[in-house]
């Protein structure tokens, strides 16, 4: 059998043609790892499995100011700032604190918000005027937001800030300040022209959660624990977590206010139960005993619920309101 040689030049070609195959597998092969190693930072997610709900905290100005002294700080309350105010929108998982702080090559950029600025200054507000006006949300992103990345409608800065702000207007605790402020505006279209109507157009989006309970501000009045849960609960179907301080006065005298209402909210924010942890406030584990009170009855017995710090660090699953004796909600002053 005859074999039909092979020229030289044919040769090289065939093998050209190999090494340029080879040549274009490698740039492919560079482009994809130089791309893992330097993916740009929006699109890195945190994983989906290290997180189920959300908790959405939002806080009242006075217990947020009454715990600014335990963290050193000095407190303001604005003119522009009327009622409950956003702490965070935390994704959590189970009982337990969800994953915090996922991503740090992603850092915040005030730009990104700066259309949101008046928004995020009357409900998210920075109450601690010796700090920078941004530091707070820088906080929340940095340590929650870049942590439900994963989700498209928390995904990135802006989505993250206008979530939290569309949450506080559906489920606000106390809408009052609602009908007063933007309510009368509309009184000309007749689905809205009287307050009624202006709150049912809103399709149960915004909830006088408290007030509709009777759960107003006072000077005087006071509340129980079960006032805020189960007017809270009427409203969505499930109870909230209620979070108190404690203020203690230079004769000795101790009382107890109310600070945040957190509710938990699934991957798609309808309201769903809040499972209660078992690490509680001030260090208090539960480890109760045949013959003794858990450590959570004894902080309890001691007026100790609540001492704590609201406005940056504290997100524990377990409410630390006072469930034996009333505590006070006091109304808004600008400080």
């Amino acid at each position: 059998m005859n074999v039909k040689p092979t020229t030289t030049k044919v040769y090289y070609r065939k093998v050209d043609r190999m090494f340029a195959m080879k040549s274009d597998l490698h740039v492919l092969a560079s482009v994809v790892l130089t791309g893992l190693f330097l993916l740009p930072s929006q699109f890195v997610t945190c994983n989906e499995k290290q997180w189920d709900h959300f908790m959405f905290a939002q806080a009242w100005p006075p217990g947020t100011c009454a715990d600014a002294h335990r963290e050193h700080h000095v407190c303001h309350i604005g003119a522009q700032v009327k009622t409950w105010t956003i702490h965070g929108l935390w994704p959590s998982l189970g009982a337990s604190k969800g994953p915090t702080s996922c991503n740090n090559s992603w850092p915040f950029d005030f730009s990104k918000i700066a259309s949101l600025t008046q928004e995020l200054r009357t409900y998210w507000p920075n109450l601690y005027n010796d700090t920078s006006p941004y530091s707070f949300w820088a906080h929340e992103w940095d340590k929650h937001g870049t942590c439900c990345t994963d989700l498209d409608s928390t995904s990135g800065e802006r989505n993250y800030f206008t979530a939290g702000l569309n949450l506080n207007k559906k489920y606000n605790v106390s809408q009052e300040h609602e009908w007063e402020h933007h309510g009368t505006c509309c009184t000309s279209l007749k689905a809205t022209s009287n307050e009624y109507k202006y709150f049912k157009t809103t399709l149960n989006l915004n909830r006088k959660m408290l007030a509709d309970s009777g759960v107003k501000p006072s000077e005087t009045a006071q509340y129980s624990y079960n006032d805020f849960v189960n007017a809270v609960k009427k409203a969505i179907g499930f109870e909230p977590v209620i979070q108190c301080t404690v203020i203690e006065e230079k004769n000795g005298s101790v009382y107890h206010l109310i600070d945040q209402v957190q509710i938990c909210l699934n991957k798609d924010f309808t309201p769903r139960s809040c499972m209660d942890g078992t690490i509680y406030p001030s260090g208090y584990y539960h480890t109760k005993g045949n013959n003794s009170l858990s450590n959570f009855e004894k902080g309890e017995k001691n007026g100790l619920i609540g001492r704590r710090s609201s406005h940056h660090h504290y997100h524990e699953p377990q409410s630390t309101c006072p469930k034996k004796y009333s505590f006070n909600y006091p109304p808004i002053h600008q400080v």
